[in-house]
């Protein structure tokens, strides 16, 4: 009986560890979230300019458009008209990657996954997934920017 009883303040502090782990998991991921949710609130405001860029390069296509058809054509015409379209790809896919992403975040959800080590993979994954996106809208609008100051 003595012997059990010496046994019970080991078990005890590893409840506590194991306890304290769990908790320790989920700031984790509360970090994880907050960092996640602060690069969303980041590129959110950038969305704009991604709609007036867009619409700023289709207007330029326009003018493209009309001194092709009043017969200037040339090579440098031809290409600006290229990189303008290259461009509204990019911004609209910048754009069409972000709503995606939105409608797609599911952090409440993942939190209730019964294994943390796949509530952390979600995580992490989202938030390499928002990276992008904001490397992708970020490159974008610079290269928009700098066409459109041409």
């Amino acid at each position: 009986m003595m012997t059990a009883f010496r046994f019970l303040p080991t078990l005890a502090i590893a409840g506590l560890l194991f306890s304290g782990c769990s908790s320790a998991d989920k700031n984790d991921y509360a970090v994880i979230d907050g960092e996640i949710l602060d690069i969303h609130d980041e590129i959110m405001p950038k969305l704009e300019d991604v709609n007036r860029y867009s619409e700023e390069i289709k207007s330029k296509i326009a003018k493209l458009d009309s001194l092709q058809q009043e017969g200037i054509s040339s090579n440098t015409v031809a290409e600006q008209r290229l990189k303008a379209n290259d461009l509204l790809v990019r911004l609209h896919t910048a754009d069409s990657l972000m709503w995606e992403w939105m409608h797609g975040y599911e952090a409440d959800s993942a939190r209730a996954l019964p294994n943390d080590d796949e509530v952390r993979q979600y995580f992490e994954n989202e938030k390499k997934r928002i990276l992008e996106v904001k490397e992708k809208t970020e490159s974008s609008l610079r290269d928009a920017q700098q066409f459109l100051e041409k």
